[in-house]
């Protein structure tokens, strides 16, 4: 009759799992006394450990009241376990941690326990979620720490020494190394323990360094793209920006109260600097080998100038870093401090320039010198650092330019800048007259710009104005060429500079200079329409008789354009009316109106710097 009876409770347990019926399993089990023998026949555990679309809520019941008698508890021992490592592979991680929590179970088979780790560390449903993952580590750890400990099988430890490393886990690494597990493995990730240390965000990497290293740690193994730990720690241990990251709070303390708190952060700043830098200090003292190259054929130099991370660049070289080898673009750490060290500490950028001296004029794959790169990224206090020892401003880069001609086309936000490097340049005696490839100098250059404030300034330091290009175009041709639009031209009205420059262009010039094609800048004007130019010279004393080379007068150009508004005062200047006056709402023009010259001829007898004798 009792055997009927078991048999009965195990056919109903069975069928309830199967029908998925486990509000009905927990009623059966809670309301009968189920034996361990009639669990493990129905395979109840296996499939509740399988289950799908079950609460853990109810997982938890159900095994509570499985395991709530020792003596099943004892029973089925095995079985639970076998039913964790089921739960691992069907990814049931909530289950698992359950069953381990509500079971009370060890994991001692050690077989069943690296089947368990193995997973844990293969799951990518595990990986999609950190606490999750966090959690179920936790519990198997919590559950068979001591196991894991003396494990024969090193794989049980070496898999958790990594899964530990990639979840930051420091605590449980440092743990996990009485078993003397193999730090140098690399993980699903291709990275070992110690890489995985090396990118560790926070100051943990500057106490367990040297731990990870007295148990093995190689500086010197590659993760899978090739990186030693030294190419990691130049992009993400950067000493000048150790402790920034800290704030605090803001109170309403007054001035004194912010200067105390702007003292903790300098101190707090420099401890942290100086950990770093020791934990720095040993490891690259620790690497046999600072010049190995990464897959793309950079140095852990070149890489920390790449990621501006300069004091690990003086600390290499202090160690003897190579200075001279380059990367796959043939730049040097010279080249990449160039592009990106705008804002450097100027004592730091010399000091680094003077390590690598004498690279200073060597070219990349463009051709281009580390002036040359330092002029294209405005690195300015790079480039004056680089000029005071030994950088060749006359050099030529792939394309036939010289950081001169760089300068010279620079944006005009930068015009403070470029305008003291042009004057250093010319203190040092550099020839500002070199033409580029297109026969510019860079008084033409500056001029194409619109940067008149710089035109001004090279004109002032001696710049040859008379000077043409390949095409026949003095600064003065180019200035009215590229001053055609009405939009710019009445924008460029308001430059007190271009008014400057203007003046002093024809006291340098005749009234009429021509283009080698036979154009004056009279003809220039017109056939481009500029009319408030075209009142301009001729108010300035400009002869209006010449034809231009496609034999149209000013006059015609005047009579045939649509910007009627343009004609009546345009005609008055081209009459020479002497009572003419400017009177409208939105002309604009570049000469003062005080000007007392407007029909007498202007002095052009000028002495060397364009001043009226």
């Amino acid at each position: 009759m009792m055997q009927n009876s078991s048999q009965n409770i195990t056919v109903l347990l069975n069928s309830a799992a199967e029908d998925i019926d486990w509000d009905l399993v927990k009623d059966v089990i809670s309301h009968g006394d189920v034996t361990a023998t009639e669990v493990t026949q129905s395979f109840l555990l296996q499939k509740l450990a399988s289950a799908t679309g079950i609460s853990q809520q109810l997982v938890k019941n159900i095994l509570k009241n499985i395991f709530s008698n020792r003596s099943t508890s004892d029973t089925l021992k095995y079985v639970a376990e076998e039913a964790v490592v089921r739960a691992a592979h069907c990814d049931k991680w909530d289950t698992l941690i359950s069953f381990l929590s509500m079971a009370d179970i060890l994991l001692e088979d050690e077989t069943n326990l690296l089947l368990v780790t193995e997973l844990m560390a293969s799951s990518e449903y595990l990986r999609k979620s950190y606490f999750l993952q966090t959690d179920v580590f936790i519990c198997v750890w919590r559950h068979a720490k001591q196991k894991i400990l003396d494990s024969t099988d090193k794989r049980v430890q070496n898999t958790l020494v990594q899964l530990a490393a990639e979840l930051n886990m420091w605590s449980r690494v440092c743990d996990l190394l009485a078993a003397k597990p193999d730090l140098n493995l690399l993980d699903r990730d291709g990275l070992s323990v110690l890489h995985r240390l090396v990118m560790c965000p926070d100051n943990r990497f500057d106490s367990l360094l040297p731990v990870l290293l007295e148990n093995g740690a190689d500086v010197s193994i590659k993760n899978s793209e090739g990186d030693t730990a030294l190419h990691l720690i130049a992009s993400c241990q950067n000493i000048g920006s150790v402790g920034k990251s800290l704030h605090l709070g803001d109170c309403s303390g007054g001035e004194q109260s912010t200067d105390f708190r702007s003292k903790i952060m300098g101190e707090y700043h420099l401890k942290c600097s100086e950990s770093k830098q020791l934990a720095l200090k040993t490891l690259v003292e620790s690497c046999e080998d600072l010049d190995k190259r990464d897959s793309l054929g950079n140095t852990a130099m070149i890489l920390a100038a790449k990621n501006k991370n300069w004091e690990f660049v003086k600390l290499l070289i202090e160690h003897g870093a190579s200075t001279d080898l380059v990367d796959d673009n043939w730049r040097s750490v010279l080249h990449v401090l160039a592009l990106t060290g705008g804002q450097m500490d100027p004592l730091l950028a010399t000091k680094v320039v003077e390590q690598c001296k004498s690279q200073i004029n060597d070219t990349d794959l463009n051709g281009s010198s580390p002036l040359h790169l330092a002029a294209c990224s405005q690195s300015w206090t790079v480039f004056k650092v680089l000029l005071d020892l030994g950088g060749d401003p006359g050099r030529r880069d792939g394309s036939g330019y010289t950081v001169l001609h760089t300068l010279a086309g620079t944006g005009k936000d930068q015009v403070q800048y470029v305008t003291s490097l042009f004057t250093l340049l010319t203190q040092q005696g550099v020839d500002l007259n070199i033409p580029c490839p297109e026969g510019n100098t860079v008084l033409h250059i500056a001029a194409m710009q619109k940067n008149w404030t710089l035109v001004k300034h090279l004109m002032h330091s001696g710049v040859d104005v008379e000077r043409c290009n390949t095409e026949g175009f003095s600064v003065i041709h180019l200035a009215f060429s590229y001053l055609h639009s009405h939009e710019s031209y009445k924008e460029a009205s308001r430059d007190s500079d271009l008014n400057t420059f203007l003046s002093a262009l024809l006291l340098f010039h005749k009234r009429n200079p021509t283009f080698c094609k036979g154009n004056t800048i009279l003809n220039v004007a017109a056939k481009h329409e500029n009319w408030a130019v075209v009142s301009y010279l001729l108010h300035k004393g400009a002869h209006n008789q010449e034809l231009d080379k496609e034999r149209i007068h000013v006059l015609q150009r005047l009579i045939q354009s649509p910007k009627e508004t343009q004609l009546d005062s345009s005609l008055k200047v081209l009459e020479r009316d002497p009572s003419f006056e400017y009177d409208t709402d939105d002309e604009y023009y570049f000469y003062d109106s005080d000007d007392e010259e407007t029909d007498e001829e202007i002095n052009t007898d000028v002495d060397e710097h364009g001043n009226n004798e």
